[in-house]
């Protein structure tokens, strides 16, 4: 894949355009969602695919790994394996740092 880096300026409510020649090749569009991961220092962003479609492919919000297996939670969180594990330790990790 080739990598093409465009600079954008991230507005006072945070806020940044996704260039339209990107959304094309990504086919997103007006009204879709997008999933953002951070990954190793950088921000990946992907067309968000609806959790509650059946056997669809869901994106797993920590890993970004993509596949149907992923686990579903309320507030439309989709999780792999991999990323509930994280998940928990980062949780237990925090518990140890502020005494609980």
């Amino acid at each position: 894949m080739k990598e093409i880096m465009i600079r954008r300026v991230v507005d006072k409510e945070g806020r940044v355009t996704i260039p339209k020649s990107m959304r094309t090749q990504l086919g997103i569009q007006e009204l879709d969602e997008v999933a953002m991961v951070y990954e190793q220092e950088s921000i990946v962003m992907r067309k968000y695919d609806s959790p509650f479609d059946g056997k669809e492919e869901k994106t797993c919000f920590i890993t970004g790994s993509i596949s149907n297996d992923h686990w579903h939670f309320s507030g439309d969180i989709v999780l792999s394996k991999e990323g509930a594990i994280w998940l928990l330790d980062e949780i237990q990790s925090y518990w140890i740092k502020v005494g609980i």
